[in-house]
């Protein structure tokens, strides 16, 4: 039988790794017939593309179809990405007959040499310039000659042909910023030469384009420079109200254009109302003492430079973007900024990829609460149109897996970190995380917890499924928790009251309340001041009268009782200090008659009698050898009818007497 040479489902390529400082790698996964079959490429650090490296291929065996190492001619540095694909150019070397019939081994190679091949260029396709199923099927042509740094532009006929440099449209890029600066400038200059009281007027001459002003000789350009309310009369002294230049800047500009507010102090008899959204960039300070830009201007309120807000906002030391939703009504989600990235690098060897990243440096001398990334929800309204419908929520990190992982990686909603370096001493408080649940006099919640941890979906983890599950870090030398949860005074005041109870369970059911079944216990399962449980004993401590006390006072039954109960036939054993045997009660799993012992109350005697389901039940006191019965102080001896005779009475036999007695 022929040998066949079976390939896998794949694109012939290695992952990307990086070098390891040495010059060999391998040996691969990928399998190939010749050493040409390989192709591997590297981009050292700073580079922007790859280039391709000669390498000594050697196979692993002598088999025809096996996997393979590479050689580089000098060490590769541990910064240096790698990459390794099968790229082999076909040829054809031998027949596939041998006299009259097929020869099955140069088939089955054959199939498998244009089968490697077709799943190579299935791989380049991916990475290849693909034409949308619309744009025709001819192509496009890529005229000869292009410089470097040149850019494409299509032609007639379907040619690519070189269009402005690049580093000249970058440039571009930067002249056009500066014509908007000397426009912006050119505008303010013009507004305070004649007094920065600059309005529309009917009569006034226009031109196509411009605004007409009081001062013919004063326009702007509507379509290119952002609107400023100077020059639609606004007072920047603070001296009389804006609201009329404000609203009359708001209705001029464009939705979504720009409306300056330079320098200066602005009073306002009204707010400016509206729904068209505008981006107001402040420089100036409002004087009303009692609102905010945001309670004035509708759209979005950028501020520049540090402002003191109110309402409970702390002031900015650097910017303030303020957004309202001007009475937007709507089913949909909303998102007031948002940040989209669409991630496709490719980091590692321990490199991390953050989307969104503050760095706090916190300098010398800086005291009080320092929070890098806060959020802050702050209800100013009634909430709610529907009731229950309101859900406040300061910060919140959310993870979504929606492709399967090969790799088992792991998925974090919301991961924090703190750590004290090395040698870095005096701190007196380092935690992971800290959650405060503050409800003050007046207030009311019906609910007030730390930690909320509602379960979600419809499947439990595989290997562990628990609310909280308390770890470690996988770092050698790491030390482990001495306290998996603890109810501690460390913080200026107990963390019980005197009513509160520890671990509460509502109403559920449940298989086990602790299980400690795969742990070892060197201590007790459970110690308190004068009792512990371990797993060999209960220990209870000493009450008054030198006893150890199991009380059943506190419970809620007014008859209450202990039942102790073994399994099959096994029974109970009294031992004394030394572990000698006091009392010992065999089991009896089939017993139907039991003895009763019976307290009395005053005047009465304490009784042991026998109870079960038979009619006749005969107690039994049975010594050892030739020991007797003992009764110390007497016993109380029936009469004979007269009255006259006493007698104890036995069973001899299985016979019924009357033992006579002679009194001394």
């Amino acid at each position: 039988m022929a040998q066949p040479y079976p390939i896998s489902r794949e694109t012939r390529e290695e992952a990307i790794f990086l070098g390891d400082g040495g010059s060999s790698y391998g040996p691969f996964g990928l399998k190939i017939f010749d050493s040409a079959d390989v192709l591997v490429c590297t981009k050292a650090t700073g580079e922007t593309v790859w280039t391709e490296q000669a390498v000594t291929v050697t196979k692993v065996s002598d088999e025809p179809f096996d996997e393979f190492s590479i050689a580089f001619a000098s060490d590769v540095p541990n910064t240096t990405k790698i990459k390794v694909i099968g790229a082999r150019v076909h040829e054809r070397t031998a027949g596939l007959t041998q006299g009259v019939q097929l020869n099955s081994d140069a088939l089955e190679k054959e199939l498998t040499k244009q089968g490697i091949i077709l799943q190579e260029l299935a791989r380049d396709r991916d990475r290849s310039i693909k034409m949308d199923f619309d744009a025709g099927g001819q192509g496009y042509k890529v005229s000869a000659g292009l410089a470097v740094g040149a850019t494409l532009m299509l032609a007639l006929g379907g040619v690519l042909v070189a269009g402005p440099n690049a580093s000249d449209i970058q440039a571009a890029q930067g002249y056009a910023v500066a014509a908007q600066g000397y426009m912006t400038q050119a505008q303010a200059h013009a507004a305070d030469a004649d007094g920065f009281a600059v309005a529309a007027a009917a009569s006034a001459t226009t031109a196509a384009g411009y605004a007409a002003s009081i001062n013919p000789a004063q326009f702007a350009i509507k379509n290119n420079l952002p609107i400023n309310v100077v020059s639609y009369g606004a007072d920047n002294t603070g001296a009389v109200s804006s609201s009329a230049a404000f609203a009359a800047a708001y209705a001029a500009c464009a939705a979504g254009g720009d409306i300056e507010v330079p320098a200066g102090s602005y009073t306002f008899a009204t707010g400016i109302s509206g729904t068209k959204s505008v981006n107001w960039v402040i420089r100036g300070d409002l004087a009303l003492t009692a609102y905010n830009w945001s309670d004035i201007l509708p759209g979005n309120v950028v501020n520049v430079g540090r402002r003191d807000m109110r309402n409970g906002v702390a002031s900015s030391i650097f910017r303030r973007d303020e957004a309202r939703s001007l009475g937007l009504v709507t089913t949909s989600s909303v998102d007031f900024h948002s940040l989209d990235i669409v991630d496709d690098a490719q980091v590692s060897g321990g490199g991390r990829k953050q989307g969104f990243v503050v760095y706090h440096r916190a300098k010398a001398g800086a005291t009080g609460i320092i929070q890098t990334l806060c959020g802050q929800m702050i209800i100013e309204g009634q909430p709610g149109i529907l009731a229950g419908g309101g859900h406040f929520v300061a910060l919140q990190g959310g993870a979504y897996a929606n492709v399967s992982s090969v790799n088992s990686d792991a998925l974090f909603g919301l991961n924090t970190y703190a750590e004290i370096k090395a040698n870095v001493t005096g701190y007196n408080n380092v935690t992971g995380g800290e959650f405060n649940t503050v409800i003050n006099t007046g207030g009311a919640a019906a609910i007030r917890t730390g930690i909320q941890i509602p379960a979600g979906g419809q499947v439990r983890g595989t290997a562990l499924d628990a609310a909280i599950a308390v770890g470690n870090l996988s770092d050698s030398g790491n030390p482990l928790w001495k306290y998996g949860l603890a109810f501690v005074s460390n913080y200026g005041a107990n963390a019980l009251a005197s009513d509160s109870t520890a671990i509460y369970f509502d109403t559920q059911s449940i298989t086990h309340v602790i299980d400690a079944s795969l742990v070892t216990v060197s201590g007790a399962l459970i110690k308190g001041k004068t009792t512990s449980l371990t797993e060999t004993e209960l220990y209870l401590g000493a009450a008054a009268s030198g006893y150890a006390l199991l009380s059943l006072a506190n419970a809620t039954q007014t008859n209450a009782g202990f039942a102790l109960r073994t399994k099959g036939n096994g029974g109970y054993l009294l031992q004394g200090g030394s572990s000698n045997t006091l009392v010992q009660i065999n089991g009896n799993s089939s017993a139907v008659n039991s003895l009763l012992l019976s307290g009395a109350n005053t005047g009465a005697a304490p009784s042991v009698a026998v109870q079960g389901s038979d009619t006749n039940i005969n107690l039994s006191l049975v010594t050892k050898g030739t020991g007797l019965l003992s009764i110390t102080t007497g016993v109380a001896l029936g009469t004979t009818s007269a009255g006259a005779t006493r007698y104890f009475p036995a069973v001899y036999n299985g016979t019924s007497v009357n033992i006579l007695c002679t009194l001394a």
